[in-house]
């Protein structure tokens, strides 16, 4: 399961992933592109890359390091929302490539209540 938000705090984002059975993989967060022309510039390297293994069912922190240009990217923003690209391989299946958005915030959303 993929996130939905991503904390900012200095030059990490960290958020949580959530696996049903083992799972290892890499993760990286990009701008999402304003235009899906095809002769549009191909997105930046990534804002932030992560590698991380989950060894059975369960819920994992990543933290993942904002680059420099990311983080200079990202100074003028209090909330962004961002595309979050996982490649996931779990009991020795071929790889699965997840794409989801995340919204990146400096401070913790408040909780929803039922």
């Amino acid at each position: 399961m993929l996130p939905g938000v991503g904390l900012l705090s200095g030059s990490h984002v960290i958020a949580e992933l959530q696996c049903h059975v083992a799972c290892q993989g890499t993760g990286s967060i990009r701008f999402i592109p304003k235009t899906t022309k095809k002769s549009s510039k191909p997105p930046r390297n990534p804002l932030a890359q992560v590698a991380f293994r989950l060894s059975g069912t369960g819920v994992t922190t990543v933290r993942m390091t904002i680059s420099k240009g990311g983080q200079a990217a990202l100074a003028r923003y209090k909330t962004l929302t961002v595309r979050l690209m996982v490649v996931v391989t779990a009991r020795g299946a071929k790889a699965r490539t997840l794409y989801s958005t995340l919204e990146l915030t400096r401070t913790n959303p408040a909780p929803r209540h039922k």
